[in-house]
C-alpha cells in the first residue's frame, strides 16, 4: 500500500521532530542474501559480521529493520528478537543501545533473518523484497556481511489459513520443522567462527524502502521467560506418527489423538520431567501456564538411547463459544485448530545428549502439548521448558480495589489480557490474527495511559492508521496489512478520537497538524453519505457485529449515525484547538443538521410501555422498515448526549434491566467487546452505577476462576480464570441448548481479546471519576463513585502524574491525593455533599468551595470528612 506524499512528508517530520537526532555515521545500505527470488516464503537466513572496537567512547546507538523480521544477537547474547510492523515504503528502525554487551576488541553480530515471503497477512503490507538495515557510528549493513541459509530449518511454504480455510483468513503464521542435527554451535556467535565458505550480501539498490528510515519511537519488546505452572496431564498418546513434514496431517494426528493418562496428573510443574518410550510409542505432556502467553516457545533437555520426534500442539480456551464443545480436556487432550487454524504446531527433531531449542517464531498458548514419538526405546529428560514472552513494556502503574473481591478477580483477568495482546501495537489475538483493529484501539490506548502511563504506543498507532489511508478517504481495518478489506466509517472514528484523546494528554497540536490531510479525506468520505435532510445513510457499517438490526442499501443506522456525530464533534474541537476555524465552522454545520436528523428520524416515542429509544435502523416513508431495539443504539446515542436527561435515565432503566443490566423481550444484548465500556459509561451517566457494577459483575462471572456461573473444570479454570470470549452474547443469554451453534459468536474459536479489557477504563473514569478538564492534564475533574460498593480506592495515570482516590460512604471519608502543579475540580459524592449543605464537612485548606458539592483544589493531599470524625479516621 503506497504511501501518500504528503503523508510521507509529514511523518517524518513528526518523527524527527520527536525522535534523537542520529549521529553521523557511515552510510548504510539494505543489504540481504543473494536469491534469485527477492522475497523467499518462509525462509531463514544467519548475517554475520566482526567488528573490532578501539574502544567504547561516543554514541554507539544501533538503528536496525528488517523485512520481514529478524533476531538480532551482539557477542552472543539476544538483543532482539522482532521488528516493529510496517508499510515497506516508511518502515522505520528500532532503537538498540548496544553497551552492555559490547567490549573493546572483536565483537560479533548475528542476525536470523525471516523473510515470510510474498503473502497476505494481518500484519504487514505483503513483501517486494527481503531486507535488513542497520546504522551506527560503529557497523553499518553493507556487503561485508556474511549470509548463509539456516540449515536447521526444513522448507514448509504452507502458510496457515485460519478458519473455515475455504474464505482464505490469511494468518502471519508457519509451522515451523526444526532439525537438532542441523542446529549451529555457540561458535556462531564468537569471532573464532569460519564463515569464509559463507557468501557475499549484496545490496538492494531498488527495495521498497527509505534509505535511512527514522526510528519507530516506541522500545523494543520486554522478554522474559514464563514456565508453566501446571502439569495438567501426562502419558500415552494413541496417534499415528507422521514422518513427513506435512503440518495439516501432524496437525489432524494430534486432534485425533487418544489421550491415555499415566503416572502423576494436575500437579505442579516439575523441575525435571522424564519421559520415557517404547520403539515406536508416543508420549506426551500438557502444560498449562495458567494465562495466555505469547512469545516464543523454548525448551532444554536431554536424549538418552533414543531421539524422539517432538511435535508441539497449542490451546487457548477451554470451551468452544461457538459450539459449547471442549477444546481442552483434563486427559490433556486439546484441539490444535482452535487459535490459528489447520497445521498451527512445530517440530522439533532431536538429537542425542543435551539440547536446547528456541522457535524464532512467535506462538501463543494458554496449554501447551509435547507429543514425543520414541523411533526406538529410550529416555528423553526435560530441566527447563516455557515460552520467552515477548510482549510491550509496560509497567502497571495504576489500580482499583473495591469491597467486592469479584472486582480484584475482574481487574486481574482484565489487566492478563491487556498486557499479553500489547505486542508492538494493540493487537487482536495474538499469535492467531495479531491484528490491530481500529474499533478497539481508541479505548486500549486510554486503558494504558491510565493504568500503564503509556502513550507512545497510541501515536504509533496513529501513525500506521494514517499511513493506511486510500486516495478516497477510506482506510484498512487492522493497519498495516494487505489483506484485501475497507474498513468501514465506524470504525475509522475510533482512529478520530484517539487522535483527540493524544492532543487531550498532551496538549499537543502537533499530531493533528500531521494528520490534518488524513482527517479532511475522511470525513470528506464520510459526510458525502449525509442527505440534504442531515441523515447519514449508509450500509456499510460494522455497527454491534452479530447482533441487532443492521441496514441495507438507503438506510441509516442510529448506531453508527451517534458515534459519527460524537466524533464530529471532536474533529471540530481538533480544528479549533489547530487554527483551522473555517473547517470547524462547515462541520458545526453539518454536526447540528445532522443532530437534529437523528433527534427526527432515529427517535422512538415512547408507547405501549416502551420509553423514548434510538432506533437500530431508520429508513424515512418506509413504514415497513425493521427499526429494532438494541442495548448499543442507546449507549452510543447517551455517550453523544443525543438524548435529554430524563429520556436518557428511562431508557436505559428498560433496556438493562435491574438487578443485572439483562435486556428485556424485544430489546437486543450487546455483543461487541468494546461495548462493555460503552454501556456501563452510559449506566454511570443517568446515575445508575450500582447497576452497571452488577452488570460488570455478570457479563464476567462465567469466566472468573471459582464463580458457580464458571461451568469449566476447576483444573482448567487456573488461577485467573478466562480467557475470556471474543463477543459476550453465549449459549446461555440466548437460551440455546448444547450442540447448537450460537450465531453471536464466530466460527473460529479465540481467546486473550484485549478489547475485552476496556472495563478497566469505565473503573477509572467513573468510579474513580478522574478526566482530564484542560488539554495536558494540568486541571481534572474528579467525582468519586462508589456505586454501591462499600468502599473503593485505586490510582489511575494522568499526563502530570498518578492520581490516588479512596472513597468509604459509609465513613464518610474521601481522600484524593493528586500531583504537583495540578488543579483539581472535585465534585463531592453524594453523602460528602449533603454533610457540606449542613456545615459539617472539614474540607482542605488549599481548596476552594465554588457551590454546595464542588471544590476548585490544588495540593497534594486532601481529606474530605465530617467534622465529627475522629482524627485517626480522617488520617486512613
Amino acid at each position: 500500500m503506497a504511501c501518500l506524499n504528503h503523508l510521507c512528508r509529514t511523518l517524518l517530520l513528526l518523527i524527527i521532530s520527536s525522535a534523537p537526532a542520529l549521529a553521523a555515521v557511515p552510510k548504510a545500505q539494505w543489504i540481504a542474501p543473494p536469491s534469485d527470488v527477492p522475497c523467499p516464503v518462509n525462509t531463514f537466513t544467519y548475517l554475520r559480521r566482526v567488528v573490532h572496537l578501539a574502544d567504547l567512547k561516543g554514541d554507539l546507538t544501533m538503528h536496525m529493520a528488517a523485512d520481514s523480521n529478524a533476531h538480532l544477537w551482539i557477542n552472543g547474547h539476544i538483543v532482539r528478537r522482532k521488528v516493529t510492523r510496517f508499510f515497506e515504503p516508511t518502515i522505520a528502525t528500532e532503537t538498540i543501545d548496544p553497551r552492555l554487551w559490547l567490549h573493546v576488541g572483536d565483537n560479533t553480530l548475528v542476525l536470523l533473518h525471516h523473510s515470510w515471503g510474498p503473502i497476505v497477512t494481518f500484519q504487514r503490507d505483503g513483501c517486494l523484497h527481503a531486507g535488513v538495515y542497520i546504522a551506527s557510528s560503529w557497523v553499518v549493513s553493507d556487503q561485508k556481511w556474511r549470509v548463509h541459509r539456516a540449515e536447521e530449518f526444513a522448507p514448509n511454504p504452507k502458510q496457515i489459513i485460519g478458519l473455515p480455510a475455504d474464505k482464505g483468513a490469511h494468518r502471519i503464521r508457519f509451522a515451523q520443522f526444526v532439525q537438532g542435527a542441523s542446529m549451529p554451535g555457540l561458535s556462531l556467535f564468537t569471532a573464532l567462527y569460519d564463515d569464509s565458505k559463507w557468501s557475499q550480501a549484496i545490496e538492494v539498490e531498488d527495495g521498497p524502502w527509505p534509505a535511512q528510515p527514522l526510528p519507530t519511537g516506541t522500545p523494543g519488546q520486554r522478554e522474559q521467560q514464563v514456565k508453566p505452572v501446571l502439569l495438567l496431564a501426562q502419558g500415552r498418546s494413541i496417534e499415528h506418527h507422521i514422518a513427513e513434514n506435512e503440518p495439516v496431517k501432524i496437525e489432524k494426528s494430534i486432534l485425533n489423538a487418544v489421550m491415555k493418562p499415566l503416572g502423576q496428573q494436575a500437579i505442579a510443574t516439575p523441575q525435571t520431567i522424564t519421559v520415557s518410550g517404547n520403539a515406536g510409542e508416543t508420549r506426551y505432556l500438557t502444560l498449562d501456564f495458567g494465562r495466555p502467553v505469547h512469545g516464543y516457545p523454548f525448551f532444554t533437555g536431554s536424549a538418552t538411547h533414543a531421539t524422539p520426534v517432538i511435535d508441539f500442539a497449542y490451546g487457548e480456551l477451554s470451551v468452544s463459544p461457538l459450539t459449547g464443545e471442549p477444546l481442552v480436556r483434563t486427559s490433556g487432550w486439546l484441539n490444535p485448530e482452535a487459535i490459528v487454524g489447520e497445521g498451527y504446531m512445530d517440530r522439533y527433531t532431536s538429537i542425542a545428549g543435551v539440547q536446547h531449542v528456541e522457535l524464532p517464531d512467535e506462538r501463543t498458548a494458554r496449554w501447551w502439548t509435547l507429543h514425543l514419538f520414541f523411533p526406538t526405546k529410550g529416555t528423553f529428560q526435560i530441566t527447563d521448558l516455557g515460552f520467552v514472552s515477548s510482549q510491550y513494556p509496560v509497567d502497571i502503574k495504576g489500580s482499583f480495589r473495591a469491597s467486592d473481591p469479584r472486582i480484584a478477580q475482574i481487574v486481574q483477568l482484565s489487566l492478563e489480557h491487556a498486557i499479553v495482546s500489547m505486542s508492538d501495537t494493540y493487537v487482536d489475538t495474538p499469535g492467531r490474527e495479531d491484528g490491530q483493529w481500529l474499533e478497539d484501539a481508541r479505548l486500549r490506548a486510554e486503558l494504558a495511559a491510565q493504568w500503564f502511563g503509556d502513550t507512545k504506543l497510541r501515536q504509533l498507532f496513529l501513525r500506521l492508521v494514517a499511513e493506511s489511508q486510500r486516495p478516497d478517504g477510506t482506510f484498512h481495518p487492522f493497519p498495516p496489512s494487505n489483506y484485501p478489506i475497507v474498513s468501514n466509517a465506524d470504525w475509522v472514528a475510533e482512529w478520530v478520537g484517539a487522535l483527540y484523546d493524544d492532543y487531550l494528554w498532551t496538549g499537543e497540536t502537533t499530531r493533528i497538524n500531521a494528520y490534518w490531510p488524513q482527517v479532511e479525506a475522511y470525513w470528506q468520505h464520510v459526510l458525502a453519505s449525509v442527505t440534504p435532510t442531515g441523515l447519514w445513510v449508509e450500509d456499510k457499517v460494522f455497527a454491534d457485529i452479530r447482533i441487532g438490526v443492521h441496514p441495507t442499501a438507503g438506510q441509516s443506522s442510529g448506531i453508527v449515525t451517534a458515534q459519527l456525530i460524537d466524533r464530529l464533534a471532536l474533529s471540530i474541537k481538533m480544528a479549533n484547538a489547530a487554527g483551522r476555524t473555517e473547517k470547524a465552522a462547515e462541520w458545526q454545520a453539518i454536526h447540528d443538521r445532522m443532530t437534529s436528523a437523528f433527534q427526527r428520524d432515529h427517535l422512538i416515542g415512547s408507547s405501549a410501555g416502551l420509553p423514548l429509544h434510538v432506533d437500530d435502523v431508520a429508513e424515512p416513508g418506509n413504514l415497513k422498515a425493521t427499526r429494532g431495539y438494541s442495548q448499543a443504539a442507546q449507549v452510543m446515542a447517551i455517550d453523544a448526549n443525543l438524548l435529554q436527561p430524563s429520556d436518557a435515565k428511562a431508557d436505559l432503566e428498560y433496556a438493562f434491566t435491574d438487578p443485572l443490566g439483562s435486556p428485556p423481550a424485544g430489546v437486543d444484548r450487546w455483543n461487541n467487546p468494546t461495548y462493555v465500556f460503552r454501556s456501563l459509561d452510559a449506566l454511570s451517566s443517568v446515575g445508575l452505577s450500582d447497576r452497571a457494577v452488577r452488570h460488570l459483575l455478570d457479563r464476567f462471572s462465567p469466566y472468573l476462576p471459582g464463580d458457580p456461573n464458571n461451568l469449566s473444570p476447576k483444573v482448567l479454570q487456573g488461577a485467573f480464570g478466562g480467557p475470556l470470549p471474543e463477543y459476550w452474547i453465549s449459549r446461555k443469554d440466548l437460551g440455546l441448548p448444547p450442540g447448537t451453534p450460537v450465531p453471536t459468536q464466530p466460527i473460529d474459536a479465540t481467546g486473550s481479546h484485549g478489547w475485552n479489557a476496556v472495563a478497566l477504563v469505565w473503573l477509572h473514569k467513573r468510579l474513580l471519576g478522574v478526566s482530564i478538564e484542560v488539554p495536558g492534564g494540568s486541571e481534572l475533574m474528579i467525582q468519586p463513585d462508589a456505586a454501591g460498593l462499600t468502599h473503593i480506592e485505586g490510582t489511575t495515570m494522568t499526563p502530570k502524574g498518578p492520581v490516588t482516590i479512596a472513597w468509604t460512604p459509609a465513613m464518610p471519608l474521601l481522600t484524593i491525593t493528586l500531583p504537583e502543579q495540578v488543579r483539581a475540580h472535585i465534585l463531592l459524592p453524594q453523602a460528602l455533599a449533603a454533610i457540606a449543605r449542613e456545615g459539617h464537612l472539614r474540607a482542605p485548606s488549599s481548596c476552594k468551595r465554588e457551590g454546595d458539592a464542588s471544590y476548585i483544589c490544588t495540593g497534594s493531599k486532601l481529606v474530605f470528612a465530617a467534622k465529627f470524625m475522629k482524627a485517626e479516621h480522617q488520617a486512613m
